[in-house]
């Protein structure tokens, strides 16, 4: 029973902390977003992967069109789960196939790679230093 109590305070404690340190900062200040990938490129377009006027959700799927078993199958999960969205929750989500490997992956490549999967999948491809973190 001891260390119950003592349990309790620890998260108590630990719940109080947090809060404070949560209130501490300014709701109001301007912080500059962190955009590692910028632009891509989508068959022959180049698009704004973070574009702040869009406020689509991403649901981003990093991959291969080379790869014989975990990205289709991942791709197909993700059709399948998009299939089970209702028309408004739908357009609210902007599902995103990345290669990377952009070397061998082209845009139109990977742009057809994920049309197979489901309509609505946008495949791109960054460059090697773009990529490079993910």
């Amino acid at each position: 029973m001891r260390y119950q109590w003592l349990i309790l305070i620890c998260a108590l404690f630990s719940g109080l902390t947090a809060h404070y340190f949560w209130q501490k900062r300014d709701p109001n200040a301007r912080h500059d977003p962190y955009y590692p990938m910028q632009i891509l490129e989508y068959g022959e377009d180049v698009i704004d992967l973070f574009d702040t006027a869009d406020p689509r959700i991403r649901v981003v799927y990093f991959g291969y069109t080379q790869c014989p078993d975990v990205c289709p199958t991942s791709l197909a999960i993700l059709s399948s789960a998009l299939d089970n969205l209702s028309e408004t929750q739908r357009q609210n989500v902007w599902p995103i196939f990345i290669t990377l490997d952009p070397e061998r992956d082209t845009a139109i490549k990977t742009k057809e790679y994920a049309s197979y999967f489901k309509a609505g999948i946008t495949g791109l491809v960054g460059t090697v230093e773009q990529t490079a973190g993910w």
